[in-house]
Parts: structure tokens; sequence; C-alpha cells
């Protein structure tokens, strides 16, 4: 997990004292059917919001995962949701359903609670807050978030 962590440090530029591994859920078979008609491949951010909303998840957790894809590790920027205190992926868990699931190992950074969401979204400048979630990108220029990653 160390070594994890640090590859998570030196790909993303997180700060690696907030970083912290994680267990994804499957989500209940009635979440699942409510939330599967709204997840598209690649859109992680919007994906977690909606299916926040639609389930009313707690939180929005904001962090990465590295997955192995022919032998080699990969650090990849991600989000996925909170309910009731268990994180669940509702992208990777529709998405992946569908085709051959690689490893995969999860790692929080922060969390946003998900009715602060669109206060927050106008707090940090990000127009599209209300419809859009907020990737990265965001975050790393709101001087509220700053100490999550290294500059």
């Amino acid at each position: 997990m160390k070594e994890d962590i640090k590859h998570l440090s030196n790909d993303l530029l997180f700060n690696p004292s907030f970083v912290k591994p994680c267990t994804i859920n499957k989500l209940s078979e009635s979440n699942l059917e409510v939330i599967k008609p709204y997840i598209a491949p690649s859109f992680c951010y919007d994906n977690a919001i909606t299916s926040a909303r639609l389930v009313n998840a707690e939180n929005i957790v904001y962090g990465a995962v590295r997955v192995k894809l022919n032998n080699e590790w990969h650090s990849i920027e991600h989000c996925w949701i909170r309910l009731n205190g268990i994180d669940y992926d509702p992208t990777y868990e529709v998405i992946l359903k569908e085709h051959q699931k690689s490893q995969i190992d999860y790692f929080s950074l922060f969390s946003v609670e998900t009715n602060d969401f669109d206060t927050l979204t106008k707090q940090i400048g990000h127009a599209l807050g209300a419809v859009a979630g907020l990737d990265f990108h965001w975050f790393r220029k709101a001087p509220k978030f700053e100490q999550y990653f290294i500059n």
C-alpha cells in the first residue's frame, strides 16, 4: 500500500498525508437499477454526483484508483459515493459489469458532502456545478483544497 500511495503522489501529485486505501462495496440491486440509466463511461465525476443525488448518498469521494492493465499499474483520478458510511463506485460497477474486470485498488483523498456540493461549486467558481461533477482541476485551483495536492 505504501508503494501505491507513493505512485499516487508522484503520478497525480496527491499529498500522501491525505491518501487512504479504501474498500468499495457493491450497490444493492435496487440502487443499481436506479442509477444504471444515468451512468456514462469516462464521466466518473458526473456519475458520482448524479448517483449521490439519486440514492441520497451523504458524500462524493474524490481519490484515485490504481488499475492493473496488461501487467502494468496505472494511477487514475477517480470519484465515487459514500452511502451510510460505505463506499460504492457507480461508474465501475455499471461499466465493468459488462466487461472483464481488471485489478483495481481504491484510494480516497477527500470527500464532499452531497448537500454542500452546489454551494461548494459556486465558491470555487465552477459554473456548471449544479449539473456536472467537479473534476480535480477545480479542486487543485481552490485554496480551500490546496493542502490535498503537491504544488
